[in-house]
């Protein structure tokens, strides 16, 4: 575990399983708004965030900001 954090590693959900730290995948859920992922984990000092993370945030991302423009012209 030490080695893992150490380094820091990221699991899918099907490897978490594998090393043995979860036993099941629960079902994807759809949200209405999420964070800056991409900014957070800079924040945070993550050195080794997941490509395929950062780029589905930043679609969401996007998504959110266009609802929070819309949201301030009402």
């Amino acid at each position: 575990m030490k080695d893992w954090m150490d380094v820091e590693t990221w699991f899918t959900g099907k490897e978490a399983i594998e090393a043995g730290l979860a036993h099941k995948i629960n079902e994807g859920r759809q949200v209405a708004a999420c964070a800056n992922f991409k900014e957070l984990a800079a924040k945070f000092g993550y050195r080794n965030v997941p490509a395929a993370l950062t780029t589905l945030n930043q679609k969401a991302w996007a998504e959110t900001q266009r609802r929070q423009a819309i949201a301030a012209k009402l």
